[in-house]
């Protein structure tokens, strides 16, 4: 602290708060600028992976491992799995899969030599994306759209194929099963919408309600849905608030056709009395209402923390049209 002060020529304020840091966790790039971090490292491991495919996604037996996210029914010799992903095709298509259960177990490295994530070009490039937007925009009302849903359920299931490119139950460092986590540039879309476990079931009918809907009138979401469960975290604003959170992915091609089902899908949700948040790096239909329904009192918390660390001119520098939107101005 004494070098840092005497770098700038600033005066330093060491603060020791648990609410402040709460707050830090998850700053929505308001409360000022990072200087440094802490990395918390553990040892080298690697993840077995087994994918269990169902051709209704009402499956009893999927459903009952994602309420309890337990895997004894497919895995009797593995424990409680380390990472647990469902995987929904929005338009099922008779015959082929309509969902896919991930399950990763988390195995010791030993002396393997890390392995990077394989950098592998984008199965579907962004000028190719860009064009399929457009395409599916001009092709909505041009073509029966009992026809459009079947072959779009075609194509993202073909898609889906591909990305399971090593042999099921490998060994795998995290990097080489989740791949790169930088982005291509393109016309990409997505919403992440976060709830309590508990509301897990009711949220993926009503999302699959609009789907349904939507894609009457010729709106589609161009890709897949996922489920992942994440346990609590104590930042004031993280989206993970429950003792155990259901992330619902929903990741596309920007049109404006897949953002009026996105829209559909938050307000579905609301209609349904759902409590829900959205991933602040995505797209999402947050306002001060669904914020105070969803985070109880955190978001205030936060608020308050801003303002104590924070001078008005501080807050000006270090304000945004999203805290606008949220109300946390």
């Amino acid at each position: 602290m004494e070098w840092l002060q005497a770098e700038t020529g600033s005066p330093i304020t060491l603060i020791q708060d648990d609410d402040l840091l709460a707050a830090a966790q998850v700053s929505l790039g308001s409360l000022g600028v990072l200087f440094s971090l802490v990395l918390e490292t553990v040892p080298a491991y690697k993840l077995l992976r087994h994918t269990v495919k169902f051709k209704d996604r009402n499956d009893p037996k999927l459903w009952a491992a994602i309420k309890t996210l337990e895997s004894g029914a497919f895995f009797p010799n593995e424990a409680k799995p380390y990472h647990f992903e469902v995987l929904f095709n929005p338009y099922p298509v008779k015959g082929d899969p309509s969902a896919l259960l991930t399950l990763m177990w988390k195995k010791p490295a030993g002396d393997a030599p890390p392995a990077d994530a394989d950098l592998v070009p984008p199965a579907v490039p962004s000028d190719t994306m860009s064009f399929i937007g457009n395409l599916v925009g001009k092709l909505d009302g041009r073509v029966p759209n009992a026809l459009l849903t079947h072959e779009l359920g075609i194509a993202i299931n073909d898609q889906v194929k591909s990305m399971f490119g090593h042999a099921d139950g490998t060994l795998l460092f995290p990097g080489q099963v989740f791949g790169a986590t930088d982005l291509p540039k393109g016309t990409g879309a997505s919403s992440e919408i976060v709830i309590d476990h508990a509301d897990t079931e009711r949220a993926a009918h009503a999302i699959w309600e609009v789907f349904n809907e939507q894609a009457k009138h010729g709106k589609h979401l161009l890709g897949a849905m996922s489920l992942r469960f994440v346990p609590a975290s104590k930042a004031h604003l993280a989206m993970n608030t429950h003792a155990m959170n259901c992330y619902i992915e929903l990741p596309s091609i920007k049109d404006p056709e897949v953002l009026e089902v996105y829209t559909a899908i938050w307000n579905r949700l609301e209609e349904k009395d759902i409590p829900f948040t959205c991933h602040w790096g995505q797209l999402g239909g947050m306002n001060p209402s669904r914020m105070a329904k969803y985070f109880k009192g955190r978001e205030v918390k936060w608020k308050a923390a801003r303002e104590k660390l924070l001078d008005a001119t501080g807050r000006k520098v270090f304000a945004s049209p999203l805290l606008a939107q949220l109300g946390l101005e």
